[in-house]
């Protein structure tokens, strides 16, 4: 069944309680936190870019004054994807006090989905046979709500989120997806600038993957901002973009930011989320964010090395998803060994859970591997993570007599795809608002708005499109 007649009342219903009853981003929201290990990923056509990597991209390539201050205006942060919710909170750890490289950048995000849960979208299929211009649920409410201040119509696009928590999807399906609002370094004053002639952009609009809801959300939000700035923005976008792509797009367009220029980085596609067992705390009994070493027992005995990694329940869920909608799930271990010599695979046992991962013949110091990891040994909680050396017939007598450190040790879920809802229909206004540009946009949200102008009185303020 569709779900646009009878359910828009309701929605309209649980989203003005929502209004009624939650923060209304009067003040800065910290990002949600993960846990030591835990990182969220941005899926690319050849690999994948992490959380920290992202953040360090935007800060370490902000310029500087003579007194160190990082020049940019403000920093805006968008990310439709699975587990996008981790992004943000390595961009405020790298933009907010008292870290460096970029202390007291004003800052402000939002994302579909949290830091470890999988996002929604609209069937790829349908959107091909419909020859429509839809992306992702939360980027089409997003999209719909740009007006004034960037984290109230955040915050309001998460209530309108058709896959959130009042949303149609939620209410056919029972499952629902978290829309993240998060700023910082009084982020909750940013505006989109409308209608500012002194205010410059800098705006990268990115997607490792060209499938037709990516495709739209990048060309959907890309043409938004050029309808919305004009001459005064820098648009780049890319889909089906490389690793390099994504890291030389948000550099270069940090590197020309200046204290009256916007850098707006927006994301879509699929997420990965991932864990570093490097970051906990205590590693091997030994502090954490140091390389694992393996140390060779004396000779005639062998012990293994171990480690728990916790995973959330996002990790299972997103595998099981993919699994149930036909796709293959990619789990990996990406391994990058310090060692004399290569090392001789068959002579080393890895497991995880007990089920095997295959080392190569020849493990090369110094070169990343992604080995593959059966999805089915991943569990939700503990995982034991064991490397172990196997006696043969040519070392029977002891074990190798060199240490191994390893330089990573990664869990990767690979790329995440969003669950998809093939028998919701956009909301007619939506689609209206994606196809007429900006000023049917800023229309629909000043109408929308108005309706509840009673109720939000005092407490939401807006720079609305005159």
């Amino acid at each position: 069944m569709t779900a646009t007649r009878f359910h828009q009342p309701l929605r309209a219903l649980c989203a003005i309680l929502w209004v009624l009853a939650g923060p209304l981003s009067a003040d800065t929201i910290p990002p949600q936190p993960q846990n030591p290990g835990e990182h969220s990923s941005v899926a690319c056509k050849d690999g994948s870019v992490r959380d920290d990597e992202l953040a360090r991209a935007i800060a370490d390539n902000l310029p500087r004054d003579a007194d160190g201050n990082p020049q940019v205006k403000d920093v805006k942060v968008f990310v439709q994807s699975c587990y996008g919710g981790g992004i943000l909170d390595d961009i405020g750890r790298l933009l907010s006090p008292p870290n460096v490289p970029s202390p007291g950048v004003r800052w402000v995000g939002g994302s579909a989905a949290s830091a470890n849960e999988y996002s929604w979208g609209p069937d790829n299929k349908w959107i091909t046979d419909n020859g429509s211009g839809m992306g992702d649920y939360w980027s089409n409410t997003l999209i719909g709500e740009i007006s004034g201040n960037v984290q109230e119509d955040v915050d309001v696009a998460g209530a309108q989120d058709p896959a959130g928590m009042f949303g149609a999807v939620n209410i056919e399906h029972g499952v629902m997806e978290h829309p993240q609002t998060a700023s910082g370094n009084g982020g909750d004053g940013v505006s989109w600038g409308i209608g500012d002639a002194t205010t410059e952009h800098s705006v990268v609009a990115f997607s490792g993957s060209a499938e037709p809801r990516h495709a739209n959300d990048v060309q959907n939000f890309a043409q938004t901002c050029q309808n919305m700035w004009g001459g005064r923005a820098n648009v780049n976008s890319v889909t089906g973009g490389t690793r390099q792509q994504l890291l030389d797009m948000v550099a270069n367009a940090a590197r020309y930011c200046h204290s009256d220029k916007q850098l707006v980085v927006y994301i879509s596609g699929h997420g990965d989320t991932e864990f570093d067992p490097t970051e906990l705390p205590i590693v091997m009994g030994g502090p954490g964010g140091q390389p694992i070493i393996w140390d060779p027992p004396p000779i005639g005995w062998w012990r293994n090395w171990s480690g728990v990694l916790p995973l959330h329940a996002g990790w299972l869920a997103g595998l099981a998803m993919m699994d149930y909608q036909g796709l293959e799930p990619d789990p990996r271990l990406r391994i990058l060994i310090d060692a004399p010599d290569p090392l001789y695979g068959p002579e080393w046992e890895l497991l995880l859970n007990g089920s095997p991962i295959l080392l190569p013949p020849l493990v090369e110091p110094g070169l990343e591997y992604l080995l593959p990891v059966d999805w089915h040994a991943i569990r939700e909680g503990d995982n034991l993570l064991t490397l172990s050396f196997v006696m043969t017939g040519q070392s029977l007598d002891q074990p190798p007599g060199q240490s191994l450190t390893f330089l990573k040790l990664e869990l990767l879920s690979g790329p995440i795809t969003e669950a998809t809802a093939t028998e919701i229909i956009p909301e007619p206004l939506t689609l209206l608002s994606l196809a007429g540009g900006l000023a049917v946009l800023g229309g629909y949200a000043r109408r929308r708005r108005a309706s509840g102008a009673g109720a939000r009185q005092g407490t939401r303020s807006h720079s609305l499109v005159q």
